[in-house]
């Protein structure tokens, strides 16, 4: 303590530190339900021990009531939603030989969901730079000539292998008609992050008798 300030002085700014402290504490999240935090790199920057796994996130910053689990990837400040289911059984489909949409045309049900709300996953979006999804097509006797369907409303051609300069695809193809199971893997990257999730997608290769379809999602990453 410095002998020229007055003791009253230097109560004040050890209980100033100390409120500080304690709210510092209060902020610093766990990423449990009850104590969130805004995303897997806000959680790391509290918390720089943790390893990556399983947290509770809440983007929106509104109430841990609506706080979602995810899975950080801490190396690469990614935090990962997961499908909701993240695999859908083969399928054949014979009632067209036109493109038809995997999820409304084929298995007759809505887009492919996720273990998120509209309100996170925009706040999510908005403080992200970047996002990433993997698909698999398993395909029986069907070429891999698909359209991703994706959250914004658009449609990204797979074989253009890049949209609107933002958004790319890069595909592992073993899809071939040789009686056997096969599948072709998407890998998608972009920087406008509306943009994932993949919602459906559009095959074009469909029709035949001899054909069936089938799709695993990967979680999407947010960064």
């Amino acid at each position: 303590m410095q002998y020229d300030q007055p003791m009253e002085e230097v109560e004040v700014r050890e209980g100033f530190s100390y409120v500080m402290e304690a709210l510092t504490q209060a902020r610093r999240p766990k990423g449990t339900q009850a104590s969130p935090a805004l995303n897997c790199r806000d959680l790391k920057e509290h918390n720089p021990d943790f390893q990556d796994g399983e947290y509770w996130v809440d983007p929106n910053g509104q109430t841990s009531k609506d706080a979602i689990l995810v899975q950080c990837r801490f190396d690469s400040e990614e935090t990962c939603i997961r499908p909701a289911p993240a695999k859908y059984d083969v399928r054949p489909f014979t009632r067209t030989t036109e493109a038809s949409y995997f999820m409304e045309d084929i298995t007759g049900e809505k887009d492919f969901s996720y273990k998120v709300d509209n309100s996170q996953l925009a706040h999510l979006s908005l403080a992200s730079n970047g996002a990433r999804q993997t698909v698999t097509f398993n395909c029986l006797n069907s070429e891999a000539s698909v359209a991703l369907a994706l959250y914004n409303g658009e449609e990204l051609d797979a074989a253009e292998g890049k949209f609107r300069k933002t958004t790319t695809v890069s595909i592992q193809d073993d899809c071939v008609k040789d009686n056997q199971w096969h599948s072709a893997i998407f890998n998608v990257r972009t920087n406008k992050t509306e943009t994932l999730p993949i919602t459906d997608v559009l095959l074009y290769d469909v029709g035949q008798q001899n054909q069936q379809f089938g799709i695993e999602l990967g979680e999407v990453c947010f960064s």
